[in-house]
């Protein structure tokens, strides 16, 4: 039963809602043939499906094809881990991390004496 919540007439049953933005790459996707957002179009017992909302909702776009959320997600999740713990890529950030501060004074004294000459 939905919990009573005072309101102007007296009590009023309130709504129950559910979160639009439930998963992992809600609203990081986009379609690769007009650049709109990827959005959940189908769901079932078995998982979700997303394709591009322009061709879902609008017939703007002629990219009809959905995908597997469940299936995305993973490879999303696996990739970033086989990034995350390649030694090598660690070594290249901490690098980076340690010389950007002198690669921003040198790109401000750049500027500086571009701007006098």
């Amino acid at each position: 039963m939905a919990p009573k919540k005072f309101g102007p007439g007296g009590y009023h049953s309130q709504r129950a809602t559910l979160a639009r933005k439930d998963h992992l790459l809600a609203g990081l996707m986009r379609c690769g043939e007009c650049g709109r957002l990827m959005t959940v179009v189908a769901s079932s017992r078995i998982g979700q499906r997303v394709g591009c909302s322009s061709a879902t909702y609008r017939k703007t776009c002629r990219h009809t094809k959905s995908y597997d959320l469940g299936a995305l997600t993973n490879l999303v999740v696996d990739n970033m881990h086989s990034h995350l713990t390649d030694p090598e890529l660690v070594k290249e950030r901490a690098k980076a991390e340690e010389f950007a501060p002198l690669t921003k004074q040198e790109d401000a004294e750049r500027r500086g004496s571009s701007s006098i000459g």
